[in-house]
This record gives structure tokens, C-alpha cells and sequence, in this order.
């Protein structure tokens, strides 16, 4: 009896314990207004260039103006993600007059719930670009 209850308690010791298999789920929200100096820009085709990292690791870009906030959502994506984005000055000509003075923003949502803001970039000067980066942990 005695060999019967040592040898389960050996058992049920070295049996490993599994890892819970995590499925949280990320959205991530990137809002760019690139708060353009001199001159206020609105086209496709001159303002700002928006790169962002999207849910496949992966770098899209985009052509904006400079006159609104734009907001680019993205995922499922898992923990560990890193969110960037950088906006630019577009063109970046040297004879471009056109500086900015971007606020950057990435917003996370965990399973859907309502997005919260994890990094902000706020410039007080006119610049050529700017970015933000913030790890999912």
C-alpha cells in the first residue's frame, strides 16, 4: 500500500505542468497629425509621409496632409509586438519649405476593449520627422 501511494506521488511529481496557452489578443491604433508650418500643405501628393509597422511585422507607408489627424488600426497582433511609426516631412526636398510639428500617438486594445494610449510624441518644434515606438508586454 505504502509502495502504491509513494510510486502515484512519484508520478503525479514528474508529470510537467503546461503552459496556459495565451490568447489575448492585440489592436493597435496609430493617430498622426504632422501639424505643418509654413505652408499649411493639404494634398496627396506633398505633406506627410507616415511609416508604420503593421500586424505582419512588416513597414506600411502612407501619403497624407497635413490639415487632420489620421488614424491607421491595425491587428490582431500578440504580445511582444512592437508598435513604430514615424512621420515625415513629403516631399523631403531640400527646397522644401515645409516643416512639421507632428503629434504621434499608438493606442492598444486588449480583446476588443476600448483603445488606451501607450505612447505619445509631441513636437515643440518644427522638424523633418518623428517616432514613436511601444513594445506590447
Amino acid at each position: 500500500m505504502k509502495i502504491n501511494y509513494i510510486l502515484m506521488l512519484v508520478l503525479l511529481m514528474g508529470c510537467a505542468k503546461s503552459n496556459p496557452v495565451d490568447n489575448t489578443q492585440y489592436y493597435v491604433k496609430y493617430i498622426v497629425n504632422g501639424g505643418a508650418s509654413y505652408p499649411l500643405v493639404i494634398s496627396s501628393t506633398s505633406g506627410l509621409k507616415v511609416n508604420l509597422t503593421n500586424e505582419k511585422n512588416s513597414v506600411d507607408e502612407y501619403i497624407r496632409g497635413n490639415a487632420t489627424d489620421y488614424e491607421f488600426s491595425i491587428g490582431p497582433v500578440k504580445n511582444g509586438f512592437t508598435a513604430n511609426l514615424t512621420a515625415t516631412r513629403y516631399p523631403a526636398l531640400a527646397s522644401s519649405n515645409l516643416f512639421i510639428k507632428p503629434r504621434l500617438q499608438i493606442l492598444v486594445s486588449i480583446n476588443n476593449g476600448p483603445f488606451v494610449l501607450k505612447k505619445e510624441g509631441l513636437s515643440s518644434v518644427v522638424t523633418d520627422s518623428a517616432t514613436i515606438s511601444y513594445k506590447i508586454e
